[in-house]
């Protein structure tokens, strides 16, 4: 199956856009959890923190194949 640059190009916008969605529905999740209940939080905002560097990492990953694409 071929695929041309710029059906590929759609499809990794389409990614980096539902990824971005994604990193700011986590971003916003982890500041509703310190502004209810912050000492319980930590545990849960470390593991957002950990999700959203997973994220970012994925979001340039999807840019650089942009790139190059």
């Amino acid at each position: 199956m071929y695929i041309d640059s710029e059906q590929l190009l759609i499809c990794v916008r389409h990614q980096a856009n539902i990824e971005l969605q994604l990193f700011q529905a986590i971003d916003q999740l982890r500041r509703e959890i310190l502004r209810q209940k912050p000492p319980r939080a930590f545990g849960v905002f470390q593991h957002i923190k950990w999700m959203r560097q997973e994220l970012e990492g994925q979001i340039f990953k999807t840019i650089e194949a942009s790139r190059n694409a």
